[in-house]
């Protein structure tokens, strides 16, 4: 444990890119800046999708496990909605 009387050297951190991945599974969105929220970047992992079910069951979360072409899909956000 450091000494009071003694001066720690300051660390700095570089922060050279910058992703968020608003889909689980799909690849992230290159990013300039981004807010920071109580839960992080605003937009990161805030989504999944889900397996298509009849209505009243309960699905399940698509993975990477399970749709490993999932990671070639490319969320667009444009204006807080997802777009095609």
């Amino acid at each position: 444990m450091a000494r009071p009387d003694k001066k720690l050297p300051r660390r700095v951190a570089v922060i050279k890119e910058l992703f968020v991945y608003p889909i689980k599974a799909c690849a992230g969105i290159s990013l300039e800046t981004s807010p920071l929220g109580a839960r992080g970047l605003e937009s990161d992992r805030r989504y999944a999708l889900m397996e298509s079910v009849p209505d009243g069951e309960k699905g399940t979360i698509v993975t990477l496990r399970h749709q490993p072409r999932l990671v070639l899909v490319t969320p667009i956000l444009r204006d807080g909605t997802f777009v095609s």
